[in-house]
Formats: C-alpha cells, sequence, structure tokens
C-alpha cells in the first residue's frame, strides 16, 4: 500500500488525484458507470513500484505496466507478490501485462525465470495470461508472433497489440463477470502512474547505459 510518510509515495499519490480528476471528467462526459467520488480511493492497489515497473490490483486481476528493462530483482518481487495473491483467490484471476513500446524483452537466464514463473502461474486451470506488446516496427511484430506461438499451447493465454483488445479478451473468455470499462481504466491509470514515476528511457539513450 502506499506510505503517507514517504515523500515519494506522496508524490505518487498527488499523481493519482490528478489522473482521477482527468478519470472523472471523461466518465462524466461519456456517460461510464462506474465512476467515483474524489474522496475515495482509486479502485485498485499499488502492489510494487520499481525500475520502470508497476503492479496493480483490482478485485480478481493483476496489471503489470513495464517501460523498461526487466530486473531479477524485480522480477523476485513480483512473484512474490503473484504467489500471495493467486493464494487469497478462490475463482478465476486475470494477470494483464503491458510492455510499453521500447520496452525491451526479457533475453537469456532472465528469459528462462521469466517463463518458468508463467509455467507456474498457470499450474492448475484459474489463471489468465493477457499480454499487450505495444508499439510497431518489424521486430516487434516478429516478438508478439513468436509470443502468440508460445501462447497457443494454452487457450488461457493471450498476446495482442494494444490494451483494448487484452481487456476485450479478458471480458470475453475469463469467466467471472470482469468490466471491460473499468479494467480499461485501471489500465490506463496505471500506465500513466508509470510515466509520472519512471518516464520511457529512449531506445538511443538505452543502449549507452547498457
Amino acid at each position: 500500500m502506499v506510505d503517507e510518510k514517504d515523500p515519494a509515495a506522496e508524490k505518487m499519490a498527488a499523481a493519482m488525484l490528478v489522473r482521477r480528476r482527468e478519470i472523472d471528467r471523461r466518465n462524466s462526459v461519456a456517460g461510464a458507470s462506474w465512476s467515483l467520488p474524489l474522496h475515495m480511493p482509486l479502485p485498485f492497489e499499488i502492489l510494487l513500484q520499481a525500475d520502470h515497473n508497476i503492479l496493480v490490483r483490482t478485485g480478481a486481476a493483476i496489471v503489470q505496466v513495464r517501460n523498461g528493462p526487466l530486473t531479477f530483482g524485480v522480477m523476485e518481487r513480483m512473484e512474490q507478490q503473484l504467489r500471495l495473491w493467486r493464494a487469497r483467490q478462490s475463482g478465476p484471476i486475470v494477470f494483464i501485462i503491458i510492455l510499453e513500446a521500447g520496452a525491451p524483452p526479457a533475453t537469456g537466464p532472465l528469459r528462462e525465470r521469466q517463463r518458468e514463473a508463467i509455467q507456474s502461474m498457470m499450474s492448475g486451470d484459474r489463471t489468465y495470461i493477457a499480454t499487450a506488446l505495444l508499439g510497431s516496427g518489424v521486430i516487434l511484430s516478429l516478438q508478439r508472433t513468436i509470443a502468440r506461438g508460445l501462447a497457443k499451447t494454452s487457450p488461457r493465454i493471450n498476446v495482442t497489440g494494444s490494451v483494448q483488445d487484452a481487456v476485450r479478451w479478458v471480458v470475453k473468455t475469463v469467466p467471472g463477470g470482469f468490466e471491460e470499462t473499468r479494467l480499461r481504466e485501471v489500465a490506463e491509470e496505471a500506465r500513466a502512474l508509470l510515466r509520472d514515476r519512471d518516464p520511457p528511457v529512449p531506445l538511443s539513450t538505452r543502449a549507452l547505459i547498457e
């Protein structure tokens, strides 16, 4: 949860309030049904925010957004949160992964560790994973093709090129009454919060860092 005594957390909370006002204004114009009063908290819990990654929970769904490299440290912390969350749920659970344009895919030992983590999550028949690989270009198209090939091994895994399509797949496929509008707003809110905290590293700059 957000620690109000932490300056970084206070900055994040202020950013959340600004985004919340934007969401309420858009909902008012669009006539959306789930807009909440400003004095109420946003309808999700921040589980992790570190190193170009954010992990948030809303009901039986977790949304991860990444706009930079993935590290073993962040991976281990995410696994811990996911295990706890999975153990507390009795029905279907959803994991939405959003990789922003330019976020490098995991490679080598980290990629293997990521694959093991996904296999562990997919044990049983309650977990559904929707991945949105955002951006364009030949390399990204190839990554999507490879990811979709792996996803064919399970009807409970989906890979797409947009947040909207990922959310729609969840609503259409997963039992439990997940709301499209709510999931999309939570996903966009998480993306905005991550941009505020950890702006994406330009590819040219990232190459120099690495």
